[in-house]
């Protein structure tokens, strides 16, 4: 069986292509590897040329970025051609069928789980508040 699954983060920015009958998208992706070498930390970086057909194309250009850790799924793929010199040259790919986007650059420096409030005694600030408690029907089950 010819199945990869890639996690990694995106090279550059994908190139989408728009054919007759199809669309296609390439890009690379590099996946790492970290383990200790006379106790100091060693990562090793692979990169894969990442390919893409079809619909999947329009969530590529519109939601992937350089930076991005996506994971992908698909099959590997040699292929060989000529250059105009005539000179012939091997490709190793990566055609993906499965693409699941994971975070990106941006989110990652901005995320944080720790909620910023003016001050300790406006409960009106923190997520989930319900700002009138009258409004709750007696009825309704709580949480607590």
């Amino acid at each position: 069986m010819n199945r990869v699954t890639l996690l990694g983060r995106v090279g550059q920015t994908p190139e989408v292509k728009e054919l007759s009958n199809s669309k296609v998208a390439k890009f690379s992706l590099a996946t790492s590897e970290s383990y200790k070498k006379d106790g100091e930390k060693v990562t090793e970086t692979t990169w894969h040329n990442i390919v893409f057909w079809g619909k999947t194309c329009d969530v590529i250009k519109g939601y992937v970025n350089k930076g991005d850790q996506i994971l992908v799924e698909g099959k590997i793929q040699v292929r060989q051609y000529k250059d105009k010199n005539e000179v012939t040259h091997w490709a190793t790919e990566i055609v993906c069928d499965k693409l699941e986007l994971l975070a990106n650059k941006k989110e990652e420096t901005t995320k944080s789980n720790k909620v910023q409030v003016s001050s300790m005694s406006d409960i009106s600030e923190l997520p989930g508040n319900v700002a009138n408690y009258d409004e709750i029907p007696e009825d309704k089950d709580l949480p607590f």
